[in-house]
């Protein structure tokens, strides 16, 4: 299991919102202080989109699934 994070909006924000939010987050991330920080407490900063996101969420529901359904992780 490889940890990460993401950043979300609550369902319904407007497409034009989302994607601003996205271009500020990436561009904060880009920061050399970000990086430096990222760097040292170990973490690789990797930038998505919101469709890459949708797809990692449902490629790990599905890879863990079986965990889930044996009641070893609570969903939300």
């Amino acid at each position: 299991m490889h940890p990460w994070a993401a950043m979300v909006a609550p369902a319904g924000t407007p497409a034009r919102i989302v994607a601003q939010l996205q271009r500020d987050l990436v561009a904060a991330l880009e920061t050399a202080e970000v990086r430096g920080r990222a760097d040292q407490a170990g973490f690789d900063i990797e930038p998505s989109t919101p469709d890459a996101l949708r797809a990692r969420m449902a490629s790990d529901r599905a890879l863990y699934a079986p965990l889930i359904g044996e009641g070893r992780i609570a969903t939300m």
